[in-house]
């Protein structure tokens, strides 16, 4: 299953999650390494984890620590495969 479709399979499992601390990865689909960086600090801060449960943040944070062992352009390449229109086109790599 590529990283498009196991995010998706992610958030049906857990449907508040999309609008949690893993919002920009798991909505916006950013795969870059300093976004699940960023997410998992999101995951000790209140102001993001409100209002989801604490089994969530738990599946949150091994799904953002499972994301991290594949390598970052693994990541983006699965993505832009499973959805072209998501890669930059006046970037020659795609990245920033």
């Amino acid at each position: 299953m590529n990283i498009a479709d196991r995010i998706d399979a992610f958030c049906a499992r857990w449907l508040g999650a999309e609008f949690g601390p893993a919002h920009i990865l798991l909505s916006d689909y950013n795969m870059e390494d300093d976004h699940i960086e960023f997410c998992l600090k999101c995951l000790s801060d209140t102001d993001y984890t409100n209002g989801h449960s604490q089994a969530e943040l738990i599946a949150t944070r091994a799904f953002l620590q499972e994301l991290s062992g594949i390598p970052e352009d693994d990541r983006l390449e699965q993505l832009w495969a499973a959805r072209p229109y998501m890669k930059w086109e006046d970037d020659e790599d795609g990245m920033d």
